[in-house]
């Protein structure tokens, strides 16, 4: 068979009682297509995030384990959130601008032509008359305009809104994941739980899982500083000392701040943070100064977190699950790919760089 001809997968469709598509499946196999029909399977996303500590125990050891699967199904899924904020910002930086031309053409200069005395039109300028009864039309399609036009341009925010929740809730996933790897860790701890919910559950292990999430619920109220410190020291890594786009990291959390709670104007607390994180810049910023939300701003950041959440992983990998070095650099390599095939090749450098660095220290 010829290689143009060679079946690689099967792509299908569910639809409902009125013809509508409601599900789709991409499978390499007919296995997986099967389960699929079946119903076996709800949909191609892992949606648990609580992992089973005695699983984990058992195959640890095993670099092809349910525990690999795990770990690269969490960097795959990330990957995935943080392309389609790329696609978001596109979205609102397109959009706007194309809904003021389609308000202006289609709305107030229909309006004007039809309801309206033009008194000049040279081709180029045309001048309509509004009196006294034509005034509440027009009045209320600019109201409708404004309106429009400040949900438009409070997109930017909500981006950014969006970037950092999907971060955060993927670091959460990382962090309770890593630290329940080790879980003996926690055999001498005095992290307090309650005898209600030690009787709610079924053994040690299920115990030892609350005490993490009742940790991660703790951390995650914290700043994103103080959450990387709980990594270094809970995991065993070094990272604001070797990151160094950390100052990046920090201002924007500190924007993302300006964004919930102060309209991005500056404040004290950014330029202190920005600051102590050695941000670039910071000491032309003066409190009452108002930021913006550029695309180019947007984009640059997304990577950075997207980057910072790519290499947390890697390093984490390789630290806590024996003999993951394989599987870990191919992995990232096979992240790096889907990067560059989503058009973001410059992120997919910086990771690929420094595993590369760190795959050839390795064997010298």
């Amino acid at each position: 068979m010829a290689e143009a001809d060679k079946l690689i997968g099967f792509l299908a469709f569910r639809r409902d009682e009125e013809g509508d598509i409601t599900n789709f499946v991409v499978s390499p196999d007919r296995d997986g297509l099967d389960k699929w029909k079946a119903g076996s399977s709800r949909s191609l996303e892992e949606t648990n995030v609580t992992p089973d500590v005695e699983e984990v125990k058992k195959n640890l050891e095993d670099p092809t384990s349910k525990v690999r699967d795990r770990v690269a199904g969490m960097l795959d899924r990330f990957r995935k959130s943080m392309t389609s904020v790329h696609s978001m910002i596109d979205f609102t930086s397109a959009v706007a601008p194309s809904m003021a031309h389609y308000f202006i053409n289609q709305k107030l200069a229909t309006h004007a032509r039809k309801n309206l005395k033009v008194v000049e039109d040279d081709g180029v300028v045309s001048v309509y008359e509004i009196s006294g009864n034509g005034f509440s039309d027009i009045r209320s399609l600019l109201d409708e305009f404004d309106i429009d036009k400040q949900g438009f341009d409070a997109l930017p925010s909500a981006t950014l809104l969006s970037l950092v929740a999907t971060f955060d809730s993927y670091f959460s996933e990382v962090v309770r994941f890593f630290l329940s790897v080790h879980p003996e860790r926690y055999t001498g701890s005095d992290k307090p739980i309650s005898l209600k919910e030690i009787f709610a559950k079924k053994n040690l292990e299920e115990a030892v899982l609350q005490v993490i999430d009742n940790e991660i619920n703790n951390l995650m109220r914290g700043s994103h500083t103080d959450q990387v410190q709980f990594i270094e020291s809970h995991l065993d890594i070094k990272i604001i000392g070797h990151y160094e786009r950390w100052p990046n990291f920090v201002e924007i959390f500190e924007r993302r701040n300006l964004v919930a709670h102060g309209n991005l104007v500056v404040n004290e607390p950014y330029i202190v943070n920005c600051k102590s994180a050695k941000y670039k810049d910071i000491e032309k910023l003066q409190v009452g100064e108002q930021l913006s939300l550029t695309p180019r701003y947007l984009h640059r950041e997304t990577d950075v977190l997207s980057e910072f959440g790519i290499l947390l992983v890697f390093v984490l990998w390789r630290k806590h699950i024996t003999n993951s070095g394989e599987d870990a650099f191919r992995y990232i390599n096979q992240t790096s790919y889907n990067i560059i095939h989503a058009k973001r090749s410059r992120l997919a450098q910086r990771p690929s760089r420094i595993c590369l660095i760190q795959a050839t220290a390795r064997l010298l």
